[in-house]
């Protein structure tokens, strides 16, 4: 039996099933099919028409991307969307289930090279400035714990309360000293200027009161 009755007979098969009501049915098949044979497109033009009759525009734009220049605006919105959200051409033929070259109507909406770069550099900088946030959450329990050992040695009348005011002051500006640093490392990469200027500042002033508080 050739490899186009089998799809002539799993199309009619899921055109049955999808009318009876047995949709997830008819929609396993279809999907099995295509990830069988990614290049056939009768089965792909079988699973956008019947997306598009059940309203689900994104599932239409995902399993017509061989064929881009027949998906109706939004649908090739959605295509475009996913594409950049896919980022990695591998990525890319996973989720819309291709095999081989990517055809060249769909090559046009790939992100270009300074995009992708761009996002390199947005991911590596969304890394660093998680690393400054933990750095700042680190910070605030030390005061909070440096706070409430300084309150408690003042009520007691320790000596030590001073000493220990003065190490809390030091410790939440070099914490806040390292957050910032790492919020400029981060805007540097991201080459976003007047957040890595003001983390700059922030830094410079969280390094003059080190100098300034060390115990």
């Amino acid at each position: 039996m050739s490899s186009r009755h089998t799809s002539d007979e799993v199309i009619e098969r899921a055109l049955r099933n999808h009318a009876d009501g047995n949709k997830r049915s008819a929609y396993d098949s279809l999907r099995a099919a295509v990830r069988r044979n990614p290049s056939d497109l009768a089965v792909r033009r079988t699973l956008v028409g019947l997306s598009r009759q059940d309203n689900h525009p994104d599932q239409a734009a995902r399993w017509g991307a061989l064929e881009p220049e027949l998906l109706e605006f939004r649908e090739l919105r959605l295509l475009r969307r996913e594409i950049r959200h896919a980022w990695t051409d591998a990525r890319i033929r996973e989720i819309l289930v291709l095999s081989g070259d990517l055809p060249p109507a769909l090559v046009r909406l790939l992100p270009s090279e300074a995009e992708r770069r761009s996002r390199r550099r947005s991911e590596r900088g969304n890394d660093i400035a998680g690393f400054g946030i933990l750095a700042a959450v680190l910070g605030s329990v030390v005061v909070v714990v440096g706070v409430g050992s300084t309150v408690q040695d003042a009520f007691a009348g320790a000596s030590s309360a001073q000493s220990t005011a003065r190490w809390t002051v030091w410790l939440a500006l070099a914490f806040l000293f390292v957050t910032a640093a790492l919020l400029v490392i981060a805007g540097v990469v991201r080459r976003r200027r007047r957040p890595t200027v003001l983390a700059a500042v922030l830094a410079a002033a969280a390094v003059v009161g080190l100098v300034l508080a060390y115990p």
